[in-house]
């Protein structure tokens, strides 16, 4: 997604845990601007819409396969997916809903969704993997380096596995609690104890009780029959209200 860590990330993590106690718009790929020297090599993705406008990096086209999960590392936070760019494009049209707010951008990716909401003013953190740290934080690096109105606001990078109770309460304590979290493209038949990780870390870090869960979710494959309990037990244990837009 725009965000997305894929699953094998956090299934790994997920693993390791249980030995531990516990629209409109204009959106281009510049092929001609290439980051040099890395492997494997990066394309600049510009996203446009309306004011807001920046660059960042993200896996080259050429390297994007039809399953991105079947290689030795998961490549699906080095991409920028269409969902991502049709939610920043939401984003956009509906600032009000980040602006000079706390937003936190879980399983952020490439960082396309976060950086938007930077741009339309909120105090943004974005979290995602640490193998998919590197890249978000050289996005940042480059946004924030550039002369936009979001170079002077309070963006944040941080490693963050789903679950991982001390990080939450530290991620808390930091950058907390989040008056608005954004999830692009997380969630997709995800293993159960992923899903059950995901939603712990969204109780503990979401605002009560005027806190924003919003979702980006692209129904795919059936998925959506697959994925409704996950959408249900957020409302049956964490106490929100699903509303569908």
């Amino acid at each position: 997604g725009g965000g997305n860590s894929g699953a094998s990330g956090q299934v790994l993590r997920t693993e390791c845990q249980d030995h531990l106690p516990s629209v409109s718009g204009d959106v281009t790929i510049s092929q001609m601007q290439m980051v040099t020297g890395a492997d494997p090599p990066m394309q600049t993705y510009v996203f446009t819409h309306g004011d807001v406008s920046f660059s960042i990096g993200q896996r080259g086209m050429s390297d994007k396969t039809d399953d991105t999960t079947s290689q030795d590392v998961d490549i699906t936070g080095d991409l920028v997916w269409p969902t991502a760019t049709i939610f920043c494009r939401y984003l956009c049209e509906h600032k009000e809903m980040v602006a000079n707010r706390c937003v936190l951008d879980l399983g952020a990716g490439t960082g396309i969704v976060g950086l938007t909401t930077a741009w339309l003013g909120a105090c943004t953190t974005l979290v995602d993997v640490p193998r998919v740290v590197p890249l978000l934080a050289s996005n940042v690096t480059v946004a924030m380096g550039d002369d936009r109105p979001f170079a002077s606001r309070d963006v944040t990078v941080r490693p963050l596995w789903w679950g991982d109770r001390p990080a939450i309460e530290r991620l808390r304590a930091e950058r907390g609690p989040f008056d608005v979290v954004l999830c692009c493209e997380v969630v997709y038949q995800q293993p159960i104890e992923v899903l059950i990780a995901l939603r712990h870390t969204v109780e503990a870090l979401l605002a009560r009780p005027y806190g924003l869960l919003v979702f980006a979710y692209q129904q795919r494959d059936g998925a959506e029959v697959t994925d409704a309990e996950f959408f249900e037990q957020l409302q049956v244990h964490s106490g929100l209200r699903l509303v569908f837009e």
